[in-house]
């Protein structure tokens, strides 16, 4: 009977060893995303409706909601116009938000890139911040 009782007690230990270890990792990577990219995912699905677009990625901070999406060739005669829809449809969804929305093949790489980032928790809000500044100098520059 005493060979029984170490084996449970030691498989007893181990697994509040290891609850304990995974509920402190859980807390950790919350604090890394501190702002949530609920905004800039919905916006992303938004844009991937439209059979036109072929990519779209956005990201968000509290204040500004930067997106750029590509379409089909045939379909970029039009992009104006498409771009000014989406904009407005944008708007509806987050009145909140500054909406920032182009076409411009560098802010799609850039944002895709930010992306990937924000996925493996490498960025703080301060980061995230200060990227979305940068893309907003993209946005505005004239090229």
């Amino acid at each position: 009977m005493k060979v029984l009782k170490y084996p449970f007690l030691l498989t007893g230990l181990l697994i509040m060893l290891i609850a304990c270890n995974d509920s402190n990792d859980e807390a950790s990577v919350r604090d890394n995303h501190s702002i949530d990219q609920y905004p800039a995912k919905n916006t992303e699905q938004l844009l991937k409706d439209h059979k036109e677009v072929t990519k779209a990625h956005a990201v968000n901070s509290n204040d500004y909601l930067v997106a750029a999406f590509d379409v089909k060739q045939r379909h970029k005669w039009n992009l104006e116009k498409r771009k000014k829809q989406y904009k407005k449809q944008l708007k509806k969804e987050f009145p909140n938000h500054t909406i920032l929305l182009s076409t411009d093949q560098k802010l799609i790489h850039e944002l895709n890139k930010l992306n990937n980032q924000l996925n493996k928790g490498e960025l703080s809000k301060n980061e995230i911040k200060h990227h979305i500044k940068r893309l907003k100098t993209l946005h505005d520059k004239k090229t």
